[in-house]
């Protein structure tokens, strides 16, 4: 392991140099240092890391916790957080980037280097295990995030659901496909997380924060509905635009009625 590629993404210059120069003396590869949440997602891409060491207070339109979790689900590179700051808040937000490890500055080599080997043993062994067939034996008050499991009882569901929206409001819908609901947050089906339990014992905590059922394996964010389209006689769909993506969620007809009360616009916009 002594020899794997580490990127660094840091945008404060002497700690960044200070990191390089440290991870070249422990024998690893420090082939770019980057400043940004943005460079930070293009390198990676290019030229595909062991690890990334990043710094979570990152300057930019991308922070180095949203940066981090596009690194990790996209590309499946693990991550290391380095950072100044160990509030509640801070930790419990990059947490849901999964992070392999976190260092708090200043650091020392030896730190630095004992929490780089146990990341990338952690993350050889979880990929060893996702090759492999597995029985899942997780009980239904598990949370899973991408692949790894966050144990939390059912007493917490609201604080997670709220913690979830408040740091990524702009998710779409929840979807339940047996055994999992994966709660959704763009066109591209990018999961935030999944929730091992069924989509009736979860309604409940979604929509006390305003979400609606429209369909028996759906929940959607109205804030992001543009409108319900009518196919044929019996059948809808609403839309949800993502950027410039069109989503379509079915509706089920038994939520038709409420749907209408609730929202007779949706029914009036026309579509295009």
């Amino acid at each position: 392991m002594a020899s794997s590629k580490i990127l660094v993404v840091e945008d404060e210059g002497i700690v960044a140099i200070g990191l390089q120069h440290k991870l070249q003396r422990l024998g690893y590869q420090v082939p770019q240092v980057v400043a940004s949440g943005e460079q930070a997602i293009d390198i990676a891409r290019a030229e595909h890391p062991d690890l990334v060491l990043m710094d979570i207070w990152l300057e930019g339109a991308i922070d180095g916790t949203e940066a981090a979790y596009q690194i990790y689900t996209k590309l499946g590179i693990p991550v290391i957080y380095i950072t100044a700051y160990t509030g509640e808040e801070v930790l419990d937000r990059a947490k849901l980037a999964n992070p392999f490890g976190y260092l708090v500055k200043p650091i020392r080599d030896s730190e630095l280097n004992a929490t780089i080997k146990m990341a990338l043993y952690k993350h050889q062994a979880e990929r060893k295990k996702l090759s492999q067939p597995t029985v899942d034996t997780r009980s239904p008050t598990r949370l899973q995030v991408e692949d790894l499991i966050w144990e939390a009882d059912l007493g917490k569901l609201p604080e997670t659901v709220q913690q979830i929206l408040r740091w990524f409001p702009q998710v779409l819908y929840v979807h339940a496909t047996s055994p999992y609901c994966r709660v959704i947050r763009d066109a591209r089906e990018n999961i935030v997380l999944e929730f091992r339990m069924p989509l009736h014992e979860l309604d409940h905590y979604f929509t006390n924060v305003a979400f609606l059922r429209v369909h028996r394996s759906y929940l959607v964010n109205p804030q992001q509905v543009l409108c319900i389209h009518r196919k044929s006689n019996s059948c809808y769909e609403l839309w949800i635009k993502d950027q410039e993506q069109l989503v379509t969620i079915p509706v089920g007809r038994s939520y038709l009625s409420s749907l209408r009360q609730l929202h007779p616009h949706w029914f009036q916009v026309k579509s295009q």
